[in-house]
């Protein structure tokens, strides 16, 4: 597989024949490229869930890619020739992409969709249907087996919460390691509580139940409360989940599943946003 051109060219002495590639992709780990884990500095974080313990913040927090980081990786293995994509309508208003690569000369393509989102409806759209459809070309694709991820914070932390009305910094953590979270200590005569890991919580930790949720099984679940209530949550509009999940932690109501299935749902929707 793989195009080439020959060209035959003479001379007195001898006859060469020159073999010119055209532009593909000719390269037998090239998928194995596309699929290599993101270093921390190409990795975006945001706040799955968020509370207080024993006067302490904690948050877990869901690690995604964005576009920009997406397409850099296709354009590094492939290069801007060599892949193409192309947008339709999805079903209820949604946004199907199709991804095509050109691999060994061929061109292959595969597709995946996603919901308009709240926020820069056409953009954030087609943004996420483009993230969606590079993971299941691998690119990212790691990031859905990221669990267990907690903030840690700061008073210099890069990002910020709010969390029952009082705002706190935090620093994401690294997915390069898998060795437990370190401290990071407020300077003495800051008034916010000390950080702790979240590791250490009975209320913060997933359940075992939890640690096996899937996005398929996220999607299943009955709505506990509200309007929706026992309609699976791939039906419920993912604004009214944002909503219910918000609701149930301002109350303090306690559904751990719930909110671990929203959490895997809007990254599913980001590959995660």
């Amino acid at each position: 597989m793989g195009g080439h051109q020959t060209l035959e060219t003479h001379s007195p002495e001898h006859r060469v024949l020159t073999v010119i590639a055209t532009p593909s992709v000719i390269s037998a780990n090239i998928f194995a490229k596309l699929a290599e884990p993101f270093q921390d500095d190409e990795i975006e974080w945001r706040v799955a869930r968020a509370g207080i313990k024993q006067g302490r913040p904690w948050a877990q927090v869901l690690a995604y890619i964005d576009a920009r980081a997406a397409r850099a990786r296709l354009n590094s293995v492939l290069g801007p020739t060599n892949w193409s994509i192309e947008y339709s309508d999805g079903p209820r208003g949604g946004v199907i992409a199709k991804l095509s690569l050109r691999v060994d000369g061929e061109w292959i393509s595969k597709a995946d969709g996603a919901d308009i989102t709240e926020r820069e409806p056409v953009k954030g759209g087609l943004s996420s249907a483009f993230k969606r459809v590079c993971a299941v070309w691998g690119v990212g694709e790691h990031l859905y087996e990221v669990r267990d991820k907690w903030a840690l914070f700061s008073e210099s932390g890069a990002y910020r919460v709010q969390i029952d009305g009082a705002t706190y910094r935090w620093d994401a953590p690294s997915i390069a390691s898998n060795a437990p979270s370190s401290r990071h200590e407020p300077a003495e005569n800051d008034p916010r509580p000390t950080p702790i890991n979240a590791r250490t919580r009975d209320e913060a930790a997933p359940s075992s139940a939890q640690q096996v949720l899937t996005v398929e099984s996220a999607a299943s679940l009955p709505m506990p409360f509200g309007k929706h209530r026992g309609t699976a949550l791939r039906d419920v509009p993912l604004a009214d989940l944002r909503s219910a999940r918000e609701w149930a932690i301002q109350k303090k109501r306690t559904y751990p599943e719930f909110l671990e299935a929203v959490a895997l749902l809007e990254r599913s929707e980001s590959v995660a946003a």
